[in-house]
């Protein structure tokens, strides 16, 4: 559900795509497969009406009472439990809230935003798409975000990260000269550039992290296989990474690196059941085991797959995303999955009614003092010390919520689409 409907409005793409249509050319829409390989999918399970989003994501879905995905295990024994404590004066959350207010973004109404990363509560960085087939970079100084100069994109931007104010990187991908061509874009305090890469074509580069050393991850697909790259100050090349066992096929949508030698990677493969979890040690990508979902979607096992990460410290990581009926158009369900240190387990988390089988959770992001927030849809999804619980976001009406970012301070702004354009919100209450 990363991509917003505003893209399909402007796109011209048909509300159902059947088995003789190409990966490729999906791709320049910002479309990937669907768990079977048929249908219309949009970074995860398979989405085969746009009507049927539009109405779900407009709040006209259903009417079904809200679904609850029940933990794996003992909160007690598996779970981090919620925390009344006072975080530090280091880490207090004073300036935010849990009311959102929108902010406006200065881009076209064919205009989606898809990915940010904030390097402070009043500076950030947020790429998109305009017209299902450019690029967008916008930029927030203060309270008000413009349009990143020299930073003209022929290609789908899907996702950003920071190490610093004065080193940045986007990545995404699109059509060029008719094959699916992957991108990375650099920023170094003064404009956006392209940079080297020795990526084989048809790599579709979905979420990327960098760290305060310079060094960065991006993941996403090659072909039917997850893929990773590394940048350590050259270029970026392909690491290795393990395949999808059993002749399956997968895809990582998103990654984060709690240091240079503890970082995750999550996904989906074309199995049912368990999502897609990878982990870095250091030297050797490992797939990671990861929670069986004996989960009934409407009449079918769940299908898992998990869309964004983020770590507060190597004991405490969260992933969301969605748990979908395996090639059926049942209701979908909201996925939370988190790790203590020894093992990732499903968190508990109640999926508001209406929203159908387009129910999804997009990005995390977690600030100090145990307070995450994740986007999906036209609602906000908050943990604090009642566990995960919806918030409203009327910011994102008629569109959804698509990424989410928190600094230190417990501000955070998220980024997406309503039905008239881009979109952007904020708890913050300066």
């Amino acid at each position: 559900l990363r991509v917003p409907p505003s893209l399909w409005q402007h796109s011209g793409v048909q509300t159902r795509v059947g088995h003789g249509e190409s990966f490729a050319s999906l791709s320049r829409y910002g479309f990937s497969r669907g768990h079977q390989g048929t249908g219309l999918a949009i970074r995860g399970v398979q989405r085969t009406n746009v009507g049927l989003l539009l109405l779900a994501l407009a709040g006209c879905g259903t009417g079904m009472a809200p679904s609850t995905i029940a933990p794996s295990a003992s909160p007690s024994t598996s779970l981090r439990p919620a925390t009344t404590a006072t975080p530090s004066a280091t880490t207090t959350a004073a300036p935010a809230s849990t009311v959102w207010h929108s902010v406006a973004v200065p881009e076209p109404t064919s205009a989606g935003l898809l990915g940010i990363a904030c390097v402070s509560a009043t500076e950030c960085w947020a790429v998109g798409s305009l017209g299902g087939t450019q690029g967008v970079i916008e930029r927030l100084e203060g309270n008000e975000w413009s349009v990143a100069a020299n930073a003209d994109h022929s290609t789908i931007l899907t996702d950003v990260s920071c190490a610093s104010s004065n080193d940045c990187w986007a990545v995404g991908g699109g059509m060029s000269s008719g094959s699916l061509v992957s991108v990375f874009d650099h920023f170094t305090g003064q404009a956006w550039t392209p940079s080297a890469t020795s990526l084989p074509s048809q790599a579709e580069l979905l979420g990327i992290t960098c760290l305060s050393n310079g060094s960065c991850w991006a993941v996403g697909s090659l072909g039917d296989q997850p893929v990773v790259a590394s940048y350590a100050g050259a270029r970026w090349a392909v690491a290795e990474s393990p395949s999808i066992p059993s002749g399956g096929a997968g895809e990582l949508n998103d990654v984060w690196c709690v240091t240079s030698s503890n970082c995750w990677a999550v996904g989906k493969t074309g199995f049912q059941g368990a999502a897609l979890i990878e982990h870095y040690d250091g030297s050797t990508w490992t797939l990671a085991t990861s929670p069986s979902l004996n989960v009934t979607v409407g009449t079918s096992m769940g299908a898992g797959e998990l869309m964004s990460i983020d770590c507060l410290t190597a004991n405490d990581c969260w992933s969301v995303g969605d748990l979908a009926a395996f090639g059926g158009t049942s209701p979908a369900q909201f996925l939370v999955e988190h790790w203590d240190g020894n093992a990732w387990a499903v968190a508990p988390t109640t999926t508001p009614s209406g929203l159908g089988e387009y129910a999804a959770l997009n990005g995390v992001s977690c600030a100090p003092g145990d307070d995450c927030w994740a986007a999906g849809g036209a609602v906000l999804e908050h943990y604090g010390t009642s566990g995960w619980t919806s918030v409203d976001a009327p910011a994102f009406s008629g569109g959804g919520a698509f990424d989410v970012s928190c600094s230190g301070n417990g501000v955070c702004w998220a980024v997406g689409t309503t039905a008239t354009g881009p979109a952007s919100a904020t708890n913050s209450t300066a």
